[in-house]
């Protein structure tokens, strides 16, 4: 958040991914949830609500397999996207 507040102007999507554990619908709620958990952090430490806007896109876009505990993992996370 300190090195996003240096920018004021900059636009943010805020993107959540899920592994492939549980079912489309779930995993699309879980990510959206997790991509909101970063909004609010950001908002609350001060970053402008109207510059970010936030979005789940469930387990659609995997950067490894999901084979593995280890993979898995990695699939779980949140992404910051520069908005033109």
């Amino acid at each position: 958040a300190k090195l996003i507040l240096k920018y004021p102007d900059l636009k943010l999507r805020i993107i959540g991914h899920t592994d492939n554990i549980g079912t489309e619908e779930i995993n699309d709620q879980l990510s959206k949830r997790r991509a909101k958990s970063v909004y609010d952090y950001l908002i609350r430490s001060g970053l402008d609500q109207q510059h970010l806007t936030y979005e789940g896109r469930g387990a659609r876009e995997p950067l490894v397999h999901n084979d593995t505990a280890k993979g898995r993992k990695r699939n779980r996370r949140v992404e910051l996207v520069k908005v033109e």
